[in-house]
């Protein structure tokens, strides 16, 4: 896949757009025709132009209605024409009081024409302010981002303006393959996360009195059939208020992760990538410390024992093959001498 588009998928996948720093909710989108198709607009065209913004939010009612869905309390209609992207109308809706209903109503046609009188065309009002890439979009959500216009339809088309003219436009077809995901339809529970991923922390002393890990993936990468190719795994544990991280524990995720298949996939402008995996952490608790409790060490062996930690954590590693003789599973390693 091309160079710019890994870069797309990349800064609407991780990074923060203008609409996500403006929204904290994701946001209906304005309105596009295209041959007589309704697309949504996901982007705020006229934002483009900040006095042109400012100027028409100040000409518009006050008493209009809102949604955390709508911050702007309005609706713009756009259409392509001529390979030419104009502003059609701007539609707002207001409440009733008395009959518990709301009508709709757009700006009539002399406040358009003075607000964009230096834009104002035979054919309409030409966006001749707006050179960008607009992204938009028709059909289901394959997936929903609760900000700004960070989610992703089934089809989306993204239209290169120069100056109000359609110079482009690319379209894709993402879709979203199922399988294994974290999060709440998939793997959450502290149960489900010890079945899919079994760690051994008895190889390592340095996690004795360690209660919980806080693993954290990021940089994954997936192939059609869902299977992880690659990823990075950090592993954080805590000593009280301390905290480090911890390189091997988070090696045994990384492993695990990439043992089980398939992964839930998105197939997204073009290219196969985790579903909602990078950037995803989550909790691994140690209820004892491999089998032997911080109170059981302290309280049978003291600083004058010929016994240590590691004697007793090299026991419990005897122990443990013990109960692994009989079933299939590679036996764990002993702990480093």
């Amino acid at each position: 896949m091309k160079r710019s588009a890994k870069l797309l998928i990349a800064a609407l996948l991780f990074l923060p757009t203008t609409a996500q720093k403006l929204f904290a909710t994701a946001q209906e989108g304005n309105i596009i025709y295209i041959d007589g198709e309704r697309w949504d607009v996901l982007a705020e065209p006229i934002y483009a132009d900040t006095a042109l913004f400012h100027r028409l939010k100040a000409a518009l009612p006050k008493d209009r209605s809102w949604s955390t869905a709508n911050w702007n309390g309005y609706t713009s209609y756009w259409s392509i024409k001529q390979d030419c992207l104009f502003l059609d109308s701007i539609g707002m809706s207001f409440y009733i009081k008395d009959t518990n209903q709301y009508r709709s109503e757009c700006l009539d046609e002399n406040t358009m024409q003075h607000l964009f009188s230096g834009y104002t065309k035979r054919e309409g009002i030409l966006a001749a302010w707006y050179t960008n890439d607009l992204r938009i979009a028709r059909g289901k959500c394959v997936r929903y981002v609760h900000s700004g216009y960070d989610s992703n339809f089934e089809y989306e088309t993204f239209l290169s303006i120069d100056k109000g003219r359609l110079v482009s436009r690319k379209d894709y077809h993402n879709k979203v393959i199922d399988g294994l995901s974290f999060g709440e339809r998939g793997i959450q529970k502290q149960e489900d996360i010890k079945t899919k991923f079994h760690l051994h922390p008895e190889k390592y002393p340095e996690l004795t009195g360690v209660k919980r890990i806080l693993f954290s993936i990021k940089n994954a990468s997936v192939d059609s059939l869902g299977n992880i190719t690659d990823c990075t795994v950090t592993a954080r544990i805590w000593h009280g208020e301390q905290s480090e991280y911890h390189q091997g524990i988070a090696e045994e995720i990384k492993q695990a992760i990439m043992a089980i298949h398939p992964w839930k996939v998105l197939f997204l402008y073009g290219e196969y990538v985790p579903y909602e995996l990078n950037g995803y952490s989550f909790r691994y608790d140690l209820a004892q410390t491999f089998g032997v409790s911080k109170e059981y060490i302290k309280g049978h062996y003291s600083a004058k024992s010929k016994y240590n930690i590691e004697e007793i954590l090299k026991r419990k590693y005897k122990e443990s093959m013990a109960r692994d003789s009989t079933n299939t599973e590679a036996p764990m390693c002993p702990p480093n001498n």
